[in-house]
């Protein structure tokens, strides 16, 4: 049950991924069941035709080379699933975003990247702001097309050789936050 509580609030909050440990540390262990434990959770609900409205995607990964990243998204449709992030080329990426009820892409256009330069140890804060689009719906998100615009942010720790910042990543972070209008 402990399991299921911390996963919930790892996906539902980006708060409670960056100091899940000190949420965890502070959560007092759960009662003894005074009743049979509860019927597993129903799936996320799908996208319903013709649904239009505003929608936000927050979408975190911890490492650099990530082939799925989380994705959740709140707003006219709800559901948890997962991004398959694609090649940047010219300023411009189109992924994949995977939910249980089917499938559809995002096209992100960098407008804006700032990447200080490293701390004395080596610690790196990127942040990268543009616009997006949604389309190529399959199953329940057949015909969604949309616009918005997105605040990515990364944050890490590029590994340190000779006293010098250089290298992969040894410790990476990366938070999406997406918000637009949807149609159906």
């Amino acid at each position: 049950m402990r399991r299921a509580l911390a996963a919930a609030i790892t996906l539902a909050s980006t708060a409670a991924l960056v100091s899940g440990a000190a949420v965890a540390a502070q959560a007092s262990p759960p009662a003894a069941p005074a009743s049979p434990p509860a019927a597993p959770a129903s799936p996320p609900a799908a996208r319903q035709p013709g649904v239009s409205g505003a929608e936000h995607f927050r979408i975190i990964s911890v490492a650099a080379s990530s082939r799925r990243q989380s994705v959740l998204a709140t707003g006219a449709f709800a559901a948890g699933g997962y991004q398959v992030p694609g090649r940047v080329t010219g300023l411009r990426a189109i992924d994949k975003m995977v939910f249980p009820n089917g499938t559809f892409l995002v096209t992100r256009r960098i407008a804006k990247q700032v990447l200080p330069v490293p701390t004395s140890s080596c610690q790196i804060a990127e942040t990268i702001r543009g616009k997006l689009s949604i389309s190529g719906g399959t199953g329940s998100y057949r015909g969604i097309s949309g616009s918005g615009a997105f605040l990515l942010q990364i944050s890490g720790v590029i590994r340190k050789s000779r006293g010098k910042c250089g290298g992969p990543m040894t410790v990476y972070q990366s938070i999406n936050y997406e918000g637009g209008t949807i149609r159906g």
